[in-house]
């Protein structure tokens, strides 16, 4: 027992040697803008360029997903950034895209972006 008058106590919280700091949260965002484009990128392989406004927070994942025939599936993830290619793209099956924010410290997926699609023809 802490014999110690109270007015002797410490009243602040000391934190132990070698604990970190918890990190602020990561708040999911909206993408309500996404866009696509087809490029034409080194050796003749067409490419698409997704693109949307990327929230303020760098430690946000987005989760891409390609979407056929009312199924998603992912095809690939960045961090921080409003921007995701699609690499050799093929012409005879072109997709439509989408993208969710995904929260790493919660495991959490917010709500899906528009959906966007490309036409060969957007390349002339």
């Amino acid at each position: 027992m802490n014999t110690e008058p109270v007015t002797e106590q410490g009243v602040a919280f000391m934190k132990p040697d070698g604990v970190q700091d918890l990190e602020s949260p990561v708040q999911l965002a909206q993408v309500d803008d996404l866009d696509a484009e087809l490029t034409l990128e080194g050796e003749g392989f067409l490419n698409v360029e997704l693109r949307w406004t990327a929230a303020e927070d760098d430690r946000l994942v987005y989760n891409i997903y390609e979407v056929k025939g009312g199924e998603a599936s992912k095809v690939g993830e960045v961090t921080g950034e409003g921007t995701y290619t699609v690499n050799r793209a093929n012409v005879f099956s072109l997709n439509d895209y989408m993208v969710v924010p995904y929260n790493p410290q919660t495991g959490q997926e917010g709500e899906p972006s528009n959906v966007v699609g490309v036409q060969f023809m957007s390349l002339f």
